[in-house]
């Protein structure tokens, strides 16, 4: 009986993976076209409203092979806006979005636990910070890649702080990393609010650190 139980089992979970393979396939497709259907709609929603139709129509001229899409009916007002203000802003939402649900899905790996989020670990803060040392030293002014990369790096720094102080011989306790990012992350944030603190005589630079 115990042998045909597990065969049966066995048999089951077998014709049990297919289906799972297809669901998954039918979720990313849905997934992809309600992206697709989102640009799509960023694009065209805005100060100045643009149909769908067109937006598409510029994007597959921009896009495809130069004499594919006949490009006399589109004014060059809608062909500027489409492609060199909110195409590239649309696109860099959706990258940003995507990166942080690869971050959240990483903690959630790590942590075994589906409500984890990058900011247990201080990088969220660890970034703000940065962010924010790089705006009230008035590097944001001389370029803005300096908001970005002192971003980043005081997420690497935080997230290498964690790492140094939970990390013991041969291992790394989970329990460790986790209450060494929130003391951590506890710790930023209060930096953070101190050099907002700093900035307020400067009411420009409070509001622009703010919003």
């Amino acid at each position: 009986m115990k042998v045909r139980s597990s065969t049966v089992q066995s048999g089951s979970t077998v014709s049990a993976a297919p289906w799972k393979r297809s669901a998954t396939t039918a979720v990313f497709m849905v997934l992809l076209a309600v992206l697709g259907l989102s640009l799509l709609a960023g694009i065209s929603v805005g100060s100045t409203s643009i149909a769908p139709g067109i937006v598409a129509q510029v994007l597959a001229a921009k896009l495809l092979p130069h004499g594919w899409i006949d490009v006399h009916s589109l004014r060059e007002a809608d062909t500027v806006v489409v492609w060199l203000i909110r195409a590239p802003r649309v696109l860099v939402a959706a990258l940003v979005g995507a990166g942080l649900a690869l971050a959240g899905v990483q903690m959630q790996g790590l942590f075994k636990n589906p409500l984890a989020s990058p900011d247990i670990l201080g990088t969220s803060t660890g970034a703000a910070f940065g962010a924010v040392l790089a705006i009230a030293c008035g590097l944001a002014t001389r370029s803005p890649l300096y908001v970005p990369l002192l971003a980043f790096l005081g997420a690497l720094m935080a997230l290498g702080a964690v790492y140094t102080i939970a990390m013991r011989p041969g291992h790394i306790p989970v329990a460790t990393l986790l209450l060494a990012g929130m003391a951590l992350s506890a710790l930023l944030g209060a930096a953070t609010s101190l050099v907002l603190s700093l900035q307020f005589v400067s009411y420009q630079v409070a509001q622009e650190i703010l919003f």
